[in-house]
């Protein structure tokens, strides 16, 4: 599937759906991060590819992790994709990839998700980080 940030469309809350459409409402950025006030949190395990080193894919997934309360990482591989690993609410992780899309409307960038899967979510995780 490819998307292309900046694109308008359905926003799928499953993690793979239109990377473009975003939410306009207030965003889960209070410092409960990945908490989700009770709801079942999901984690998934994505592979970007495109043009997604360079161009600050990592640090804008961190910012948007953030402010919509989501934990997990990111980071670079070795062949020119990214790896990632988002958990929140399926409401928060709907809102990263709407948001996320935003970040680039200005300088709109081509991925695709070549892999996504549901994994088990980690306890107690802290934040959302990059690694290297």
């Amino acid at each position: 599937m490819l998307f292309r940030s900046g694109h308008t469309g359905d926003n799928d809350s499953r993690g793979g759906g239109s990377a473009g459409a975003g939410r306009e409402k207030g965003h889960a950025g209070s410092g409960d991060a990945g908490r989700g006030g009770g709801e079942a949190l999901r984690r998934l395990r994505l592979r970007f590819t495109g043009q997604v080193q360079g161009v600050g894919f990592r640090w804008n997934s961190q910012r948007v992790a953030r402010e919509v309360g989501c934990t997990g990482w990111v980071r670079n591989e070795w062949d020119g994709s990214v790896r990632m690993e988002l958990q929140g609410t399926d409401e928060q992780v709907s809102e990263f990839f709407g948001l996320f899309s935003k970040a680039y409307r200005q300088y709109p960038i081509e991925y695709t998700i070549p892999e996504k899967e549901e994994v088990p979510p980690v306890e107690d995780e802290p934040s959302f980080s990059v690694r290297y």
